[in-house]
């Protein structure tokens, strides 16, 4: 990463790094993978399905944050392909809905929601 000081704003370039943004099809994933790429980065930008990445600057990984055969074959082609990783953006996650919330159970919530976006951050990479 280069940093360079222009009129008191702190540019940064990516062009050397290699990114990977999970849940990188939609909402805030899809806006960082987006930005990364515009500052020169390589992106793999991660999704259950992979039609949903649709940036023609980006590399489309299937990537379920909760499958670890995914998540090994996401590291092993990045490594195959880049042979590193610089900058890694857990971003990708699940929520657990059966209903409307105030009629979820909280134990259902948790072991879903928390366990699964907790071992992405933790285990993914």
């Amino acid at each position: 990463m280069t940093q360079s000081p222009q009129d008191g704003q702190l540019e940064i370039e990516l062009t050397d790094d290699v990114a990977v943004v999970t849940g990188g099809d939609r909402g805030i994933g899809a806006a960082i993978a987006a930005e990364l790429a515009d500052l020169g980065a390589t992106v793999y930008a991660g999704a259950r399905d992979t039609a949903d990445i649709t940036a023609t600057n980006q590399y489309a990984v299937k990537l379920d944050v909760s499958d670890d055969e995914e998540i090994d074959s996401a590291i092993d082609r990045i490594a195959e392909e880049h042979g590193s990783l610089d900058i890694l953006v857990n971003n990708g996650g699940v929520f657990f809905r059966s209903g409307p919330l105030r009629e979820m159970k909280r134990a259902d919530c948790y072991h879903v929601g928390f366990t699964t976006s907790l071992k992405a951050g933790v285990f993914a990479f």
